[in-house]
């Protein structure tokens, strides 16, 4: 006879297996009884992985690829063409963590505030001019009133 232990850690396609060779007939789908038994399996399924993952740790998804962010940018996108697959998407990932985006600096931030300031007060002036907004017509009023600086009539 099995332990309580060995009964519940087998999961659920053990379970209906030996269902199937006692000569019983497996739930259906959309039965109560099938659902209660694939919410148990996957509670055990989850627990079973976790306390896995506990006891070693696993390399993360690039190593277990078989790929390596070493190298520059370009190499890496090279090496992401040369490859398909999972190895691939993560020659691709590993090029875009390494390529980021710039910090702006101040001077830059303070620019694009301005300018921000400026498209909103051209968008104000081509609202109380235009009947219809937005509008081609509008819209090209503002972008001409933004490259101005704001100076525009």
């Amino acid at each position: 006879m099995k332990s309580f232990k060995e009964f519940f850690t087998e999961g659920l396609w053990a379970n209906i297996n030996a269902k199937k060779k006692r000569g019983g007939k497996s739930a259906r789908k959309g039965s109560k009884a099938y659902k209660a038994a694939k919410k148990a399996g996957d509670k055990l399924n989850k627990t079973k992985h976790s306390d896995e993952e506990d006891a070693e740790s696993s390399p993360g998804r690039v190593k277990r690829a078989g790929a390596s962010c070493k190298g520059s940018v370009t190499e890496l996108r090279k090496r992401a063409k040369k490859y398909g697959g999972e190895k691939g998407k993560m020659y691709h990932w590993c090029a875009n963590m390494k390529g980021g985006k710039k910090k702006k600096s101040e001077g830059e931030e303070d620019a694009e505030k301005k300018v921000s300031k400026t498209r909103a007060k051209c968008q104000a002036k081509a609202k109380r001019k235009y009947d219809v907004w937005p509008s081609a017509y509008a819209s090209g009023y503002v972008q001409k009133c933004v490259n101005r600086g704001g100076n525009i009539k």
